[in-house]
């Protein structure tokens, strides 16, 4: 019979929880506050392991970020989060952690540990094992001033370019390096900067918190984007591959070098991993492509890519519209959680960009 009481007492207290057990409901955190329908625990910080409609991918528990290359084919596969991503989540399983608890910095790539961290007052800051966040002996200092700790640490975190983007240069090595937002300061306040996002490749918008982070940040778009990439670099959205031919060998199309030999000198020979161009008879490309003509030659690119970057750069807003801050561009950044956004507008997540959407005419 006790038993039986101890069964039913279980089960009630599992059914009706928030009435017997003290189980936090809808408490206002970051993620409740964002509300841009990601999945939010009790207290309000994020889900480790959030899904779209394409994808499963990991996030951070206090912010949301995303860490992009956790990103699985479709939604019906789990993403591997990383050691400091599931640190977060320990940390913000029952809430805010106390104030002399250190948080972890991790990368918005693979979601590791950042090169440098910092306790939580600010005062010492060590470099890490990237992978593990165990501190590297004999590095802890006043501050972070002077600290570089990529060169201990294999270089990993701020050098290794993303998978796929490996051949194609850019203009400074620090535009791989990964976003670092910094750190509130008492000398500073947070402003909004650029970062070049090597996935996308593009200069987006993000908070900078005023100290600490890397040089992959610049005061504007245009600067951000001279810096990092070449004037005559083209090809397909995003950087991605172009279409290739049955020998392996890329589609061009368009007015090309090929289509006016006689005006130009012959080209260069073929060098390492430089692709070799076959001539489309038709100068057309396949049905499922659209061509994109670059500074010098014309390709094939991926129909469905080409138009979804473009509805990315140019999205409708659920209300009001775009904001549009320069030249009639509109403001764009890699996740709402990068805080972007101006007071008057609110944040939208894309596909590829989030954007901000205003009520004003």
């Amino acid at each position: 019979m006790i038993f039986f009481l101890l069964f039913v007492y279980s089960f009630f207290n599992y059914i009706f929880a928030g009435d017997f057990v003290d189980i936090p409901k809808n408490e206002i955190g970051p993620c409740t506050l964002l509300n841009n329908r990601m999945k939010c625990t009790g207290y309000g910080y994020f889900e480790l392991i959030q899904c779209d409609k394409a994808s499963c991918y990991c996030v951070q528990a206090n912010n949301g970020e995303i860490a992009f290359e956790t990103k699985t084919p479709n939604s019906r596969m789990a993403p591997t989060c990383s050691v400091c991503y599931n640190r977060l989540k320990q940390l913000y399983s029952n809430g805010q952690p106390a104030k002399n608890v250190w948080i972890p910095l991790c990368d918005n790539r693979k979601g590791d540990f950042q090169n440098i961290q910092c306790t939580s007052n600010r005062e010492n800051c060590f470099c890490v094992d990237k992978e593990t966040g165990n501190e590297i002996p004999g590095t802890r200092t006043d501050g972070s001033n002077g600290l570089r700790c990529e060169q201990m640490n294999d270089e990993a975190t701020q050098r290794e370019p993303t998978k796929g983007l490996n051949v194609i240069p850019l203009g400074s090595p620090s535009c791989r390096f990964g976003k670092d937002r910094g750190y509130r300061c008492a000398e500073t306040t947070p402003i909004v900067q650029w970062h070049f996002d090597v996935e996308t490749f593009q200069c987006l918008a993000f908070e900078y918190l005023g100290c600490g982070g890397n040089q992959n940040r610049f005061p504007n778009e245009k600067e951000c984007s001279t810096t990092c990439k070449f004037a005559d670099l083209s090809g397909c959205a995003g950087m991605k591959s172009p279409s290739k031919d049955t020998q392996g060998k890329t589609i061009t199309c368009g007015q090309t070098l090929m289509n006016a030999p006689h005006l130009f000198p012959p080209p260069p020979p073929q060098i390492g991993n430089f692709p070799q161009f076959s001539r489309n008879p038709d100068d057309e490309c396949p049905k499922e492509d659209k061509c994109v003509i670059g500074a010098f030659i014309g390709v094939c690119c991926d129909r469905g890519n080409e138009e979804l970057f473009q509805r990315n750069f140019w999205p409708t807003c659920q209300f009001g519209k775009p904001f549009q801050w320069n030249d009639h561009q509109v403001l764009i950044g890699k996740s709402c959680s990068d805080n972007f956004c101006p007071r008057e507008t609110s944040c939208e997540q894309g596909y590829f960009f989030a954007y901000c959407c205003s009520f004003s005419s």
